[in-house]
């Protein structure tokens, strides 16, 4: 789990340096990157940080929680998270 960790946190550093110089929102890019981490653990699977779905699911979870409720439609969006197995 340690080298999963270290390894996106390396990509991490990578994108936060491309971008040296200038303002960015890190919004969704800190919550990417730990949801990466989670879903390569239970899947084996990995997500580059840009990809639509993972910054939706981010969204979506981050929407989840400052509302401090998950309705039944953000609960099917979990649920149905798109496996790339399954494609």
């Amino acid at each position: 789990m340690e080298s999963l960790i270290t390894e996106e946190v390396t990509e991490l550093v990578k994108d936060l340096g491309r971008t040296s110089g200038t303002a960015i929102s890190t919004r969704h890019l800190f919550n990417v990157a730990i949801m990466n981490v989670l879903w390569r653990i239970i899947t084996g699977e990995k997500y580059q940080h840009d990809d639509s779905a993972m910054v939706q699911l981010a969204e979506t979870l981050n929407r989840s929680f400052l509302c401090n409720s998950v309705s039944e439609k953000k609960i099917k969006v979990l649920i149905n998270f798109p496996s790339k197995s399954l494609l």
